[in-house]
């Protein structure tokens, strides 16, 4: 399944922050907003609206709570506003997507990374090059184990 647009997730998001009034929450305090307060979706659906939220790269980790990644104040938020069914459908990024698009690589950079001559995944020599040139890696460590021990990579 292809997923929600991002637009579509900014705008379900933003909403949420903005009718909440906080800048971050935690998960346990967005998945009350959304499934109790705003009964947008179930709790299980609200649960995988966050991880879809996550996977786009819209919400990130400030400590123990989620903000945005983008100027959700910003977001104008249409009277009675219900996101769509969609957002809380499960699907994922495929991990060598989200690598490209979170170090912002350039296609020169991709065909670096990719020509390494070691019998890896791509992911995994993505995240050595961005090791080897001075990106911001860390934060990709914990993903990139889940990804091979669950089989997401292929």
């Amino acid at each position: 399944m292809r997923g929600p647009s991002i637009e579509e997730m900014k705008l379900a998001i933003g909403a949420l922050f903005l009718g909440e009034g906080m800048e971050k929450m935690k998960e346990e305090q967005m998945l009350g907003a959304i499934s109790i307060k705003r009964r947008w979706f179930d709790p299980k659906k609200a649960e995988i609206m966050i991880k879809n939220a996550k996977s786009m790269g819209l919400l990130e980790n400030d400590g123990d709570y989620l903000r945005p990644s983008f100027d959700y104040k910003e977001t104008e938020v249409p009277f009675g506003y219900y996101p769509p069914e969609e957002l809380a459908e499960l699907y994922t990024i495929p991990p060598k997507d989200r690598l490209i698009r979170e170090l912002s690589m350039s296609e020169e950079e991709l065909k670096q990374a990719l020509s390494m001559d070691y019998n890896l995944y791509d992911e995994v020599k993505i995240v050595l090059w961005a090791a080897m040139n001075g990106r911001k890696y860390s934060e990709f460590l914990d993903d990139l184990e889940n990804w091979i021990i669950n089989g997401f990579i292929v």
